[in-house]
């Protein structure tokens, strides 16, 4: 989370709703702004880039995956923002789902979302290589 919100005040790179909104401003003739577009879903206040959800989401899945040793995992998460409860029958299947809810909600576009997962899974990989060692190396 640290890495991923240091990342989002070093590029601080706006959202599709500044984007879409704004796109006469941003020195490419072919686009054209859209200033009624509403994204589906509130949008947080900060950098867009990377995607949090995807850091984190990306930085579990890997953790689950090294430290049982294979990406079949279930397991359940709960959300008590929405209500809901979800299912996953493999690592991954989180990032993915928050990965297509960022974008269809309006709030983040793929690149973000995929290398918030890219960035989560590196800091899973260096934690571990370098704190969770199996006894006796």
């Amino acid at each position: 989370t640290l890495a991923c919100f240091e990342s989002k005040y070093r590029y601080s790179a706006w959202r599709p709703t500044g984007a879409i909104n704004l796109a006469d401003t941003d020195g490419n003739p072919d686009t054209v702004a859209d200033p009624a577009w509403t994204p589906f879903v509130a949008t947080p206040n900060h950098p867009e880039y990377p995607a949090a959800h995807g850091c984190v989401l990306g930085g579990l899945g890997q953790m689950l995956r090294r430290y049982f040793g294979t990406r079949e995992v279930q397991f359940t998460l709960d959300s008590t923002v929405t209500g809901t409860t979800h299912t996953y029958s493999n690592t991954d299947e989180p990032a993915v789902e928050s990965t297509l809810a960022r974008i269809w909600g309006g709030m983040h576009f793929r690149t973000s979302v995929e290398h918030g997962i890219a960035l989560g899974q590196s800091t899973a990989d260096w934690v571990a290589d370098r704190h969770f060692q199996p006894v006796g190396q």
